[in-house]
């Protein structure tokens, strides 16, 4: 089950990034004045959002699986009722 989560990740940070490319790309290559600043606005959002997209997927796939740290501690039910916690 890992193999999928790994490709819809992996999916994600190869598309966000494309389009994060042909966005950025429409800024320098594009010399049409009007039709650039109709439009600026509105692939600066969808910049935005692409790049929040981004991040959230490689930070959620790459960078918290490490900081993740598992502790293994025994609890016994029984003395737990004994205390009176439960």
């Amino acid at each position: 089950m890992t193999i999928v989560f790994d490709f819809i990740i992996f999916f994600i940070l190869i598309l966000s990034g494309y389009w994060i490319a042909v966005i950025v790309r429409s800024f320098f290559y594009y010399k049409d004045d009007a039709e650039q600043s109709k439009t600026k606005i509105a692939r600066l959002t969808i910049l935005s959002a692409l790049a929040i997209i981004f991040l959230i997927a490689f930070w959620g796939g790459f960078i918290e699986p490490r900081l993740i740290t598992v502790k293994k501690v025994d609890v016994s039910l029984d003395e737990t009722q004994r205390k009176g916690c439960l």
